[in-house]
């Protein structure tokens, strides 16, 4: 510890209003007087313009009003009419459209000749991971490059993640998107393999009608 008088009667000596402040903070054990202006280390991969930002999208809130809806235990979404929706066992929603071939619930995949007929779906999966964390690790496991965004989906915080695979249902070196959310200690994740990116819009109005309803 500093003795407080030695200092007071040092900083005196000096004639020096500036020093005498100075030292009264030093032996006050005020080591930093202003905030830090260092920045997250985690935000440094955001992709973002900035923190939370609703889900970017081209299109306006009138092109999904008339939309069909889908209601689960405790959230909905809506989907455009010309595409289906199918519930792959207790944990998993398949969106899709069979105009760009997307899989159905029970299809195999691409053939053994490594052919994929299939552009793409957007799946729901309804996970039992404790935390965004512990999912986004699984998730993106086979990613070999990603960004990270935080967003909104309504008023919930949700975190994007878009990179290439190196391993997905539709092949090597696959451009995927991610959104992971969590409600209540239930993470759900939205993912797009599809590849043409005309259709990036519809997942991401797809998302951005999602809300929990309790």
């Amino acid at each position: 510890m500093l003795d407080l008088e030695y200092l007071i009667l040092t900083a005196m000596s000096s004639n020096g209003i500036v020093i005498l402040f100075a030292v009264l903070l030093l032996a006050s054990g005020c080591t930093k007087a202003f905030p830090s202006t260092q920045q997250n280390q985690d935000e440094t991969i955001y992709s973002g313009s900035k923190r939370n930002s609703p889900v970017t999208r081209s299109g306006s809130d009138e092109e999904t009003k008339s939309w069909k809806t889908y209601v689960g235990d405790n959230y909905s979404f809506k989907y455009p009419n010309d595409w289906f929706v199918e519930e792959c066992g207790v944990n998993r929603i398949l969106i899709g459209s069979n105009a760009i071939g997307s899989f159905h619930c029970g299809d195999a995949g691409p053939s053994l000749n490594g052919s994929i007929e299939s552009d793409g779906n957007i799946e729901i999966d309804l996970t039992e991971y404790p935390d965004v964390p512990s999912a986004s690790r699984d998730y993106l496991e086979d990613f070999a490059t990603v960004t990270k965004e935080l967003i909104t989906i309504g008023v919930t915080p949700a975190t994007k993640y878009q990179g290439i695979a190196t391993q997905s249902p539709l092949g090597a070196n696959a451009d995927l998107t991610i959104i992971i959310v969590s409600h209540k200690e239930k993470v759900f994740v939205f993912r797009s393999s599809i590849q043409n990116k005309l259709y990036d819009d519809t997942f991401y109005a797809i998302v951005d009608t999602f809300r929990f309803r309790r």
